[in-house]
């Protein structure tokens, strides 16, 4: 049988948490309808392995980035939030979450 990663397990089986394996790179901009479900649909995969979520918001004035906050505040293990001060556009935020 092949143990499935529970991010809930390391803590309660005292095992050491290992760094994520995987990353997964999710850039937004205005998408405060469909964000929580996106985010949902990676933290909610099983895997065998540790996974990460590198989130990326661009400054979206609709109210992705509380959003955002949000969720990496109640997962702050498993979701990397960068935010800048500005809005960058498409390419940069890309860019700037693959090289996260």
């Amino acid at each position: 049988m092949i143990p499935v990663f529970d991010p809930a397990a390391p803590a309660a089986s005292g095992c050491v948490a290992t760094p994520p394996l995987v990353s997964v790179c999710m850039t937004a901009y205005n998408h405060a309808p469909y964000i929580g479900r996106a985010i949902e649909g990676v933290l909610s995969q099983r895997t065998t392995f540790a996974v990460e979520l590198v989130l990326s918001d661009d400054c979206s004035p609709d109210g992705t980035g509380a959003i955002c906050r949000d969720y990496a505040a109640r997962y702050p293990d498993r979701i990397r939030l960068l935010t800048g001060d500005v809005n960058v556009g498409m390419r940069a935020n890309y860019r700037r979450t693959i090289e996260a």
